[in-house]
């Protein structure tokens, strides 16, 4: 395994940095391709200068905090769209060998629920995708 996509929306847990980090270790070739997609209503609604900075922040925050023994093998990307579009295509793009993404949603609603993330990129990516389930509680 060579490239890793992650999925970042800034709510990532405990659970999906710990499997991205042991596949890391896994994998010591492996170059992890962090993307974070910003949806254009969300532009329009705040400078682009605002989301920028938290782009930056959130590949910081991976270098130092999430992955810092891996910080050289990372790569952050900020793409505007629609999230699933974006990230499949981003996949597709840099020839991933796997994608990474979280949920936190269960089962049948989270497949059912129209805006889910995750569930429209195990649908439409055409890379094998790794879906991370937090705990429900």
């Amino acid at each position: 395994m060579n490239v890793i996509v992650l999925a970042m929306d800034g709510s990532e847990t405990p659970k999906l940095v710990g499997l991205t980090a042991a596949l890391l270790e896994h994998f010591p070739d492996a170059m992890l391709h962090a993307v974070y997609v910003s949806r254009p209503v969300r532009l329009a609604h705040s400078s682009h200068e605002n989301e920028q900075g938290y782009v930056h922040e959130l590949g910081r925050i991976a270098r130092t905090h999430y992955f810092p023994q891996h910080k050289d093998r990372i790569e952050l990307h900020h793409r505007i769209g629609e999230p699933w579009e974006e990230i499949c295509q981003f996949a597709r793009g840099v020839s991933a060998d796997l994608v990474v993404v979280g949920s936190h949603r269960i089962g049948v609603v989270e497949y059912l629920w129209p805006g889910s993330v995750s569930s429209a990129i195990v649908r439409h990516c055409d890379k094998p995708v790794l879906v991370v389930k937090e705990d429900s509680r």
